[in-house]
C-alpha cells in the first residue's frame, strides 16, 4: 500500500507556491525549489506551466546546467538511460550494461565531483592510463575508453 502511494503522488503536478515572506511564486522539482518571479505577474504562471511541462517531457527531471553539472551527474543519468535501453528482448541486462557499470564506477571514483565540462582529453587520458595499470589489454582498454566518450555524448 505505501508503494502505491508513493507511486501515485509522484504522477501529481507539482502546485505554484508562494513564498509568504517575499511573495515570490515558485515551484518544487526533485526537491529544488525555482522561484518564478512575483505572485502577481501574468507571466509567472506562463512560466510555471512552461517549466512543469518541460518538467514533465524530460521524465521529470530538470534539464541539467551544463556549467554546474558534474561527472557524477553525467554518471546518474546516463546509468538511468542504460539500464532501461540495454535489455534483452526478455527483460534480462545485458553484458553490456556491467561493462558500463564498471566504466561509470572508474570514471566516478577518479573524477567523480569534478565538473562535466572539465572532462577532457586529459581527464580521459589519466582514466586510460588507470585502466592499462589495471592490467587490462589494449582492446579491452580502447573498448572502454570508447564508452566512455559515448557516456559523455
Amino acid at each position: 500500500m505505501a508503494a502505491a502511494h508513493r507511486t501515485a503522488s509522484k504522477k501529481k503536478t507539482p502546485s505554484l507556491r508562494r513564498h509568504k515572506a517575499t511573495g515570490q511564486a515558485y515551484v518544487v522539482l526533485n526537491r529544488r525549489a525555482i522561484y518564478l518571479g512575483r505572485q502577481d505577474d501574468p507571466a509567472t504562471e506562463r512560466k510555471y506551466h512552461q517549466l512543469v511541462a518541460e518538467w514533465i517531457a524530460s521524465g521529470r527531471q530538470l534539464k541539467p546546467r551544463p556549467h554546474q553539472t558534474t561527472v557524477t551527474e553525467v554518471a546518474a543519468r546516463f546509468w538511468q538511460h542504460a539500464r532501461q535501453y540495454y535489455r534483452k528482448p526478455d527483460g534480462t541486462p545485458t553484458s553490456e550494461l556491467r561493462t558500463f557499470g564498471q566504466i561509470v564506477k572508474l570514471v566516478r571514483r577518479l573524477y567523480g565531483s569534478a565538473k562535466a565540462t572539465a572532462f577532457g582529453p586529459l581527464a580521459l587520458e589519466a582514466v586510460r592510463e588507470e585502466l592499462v595499470r589495471s592490467g587490462l589489454t589494449r582492446q579491452t582498454v580502447n573498448g572502454y575508453v570508447g564508452r566512455i566518450k559515448h557516456v559523455f555524448k
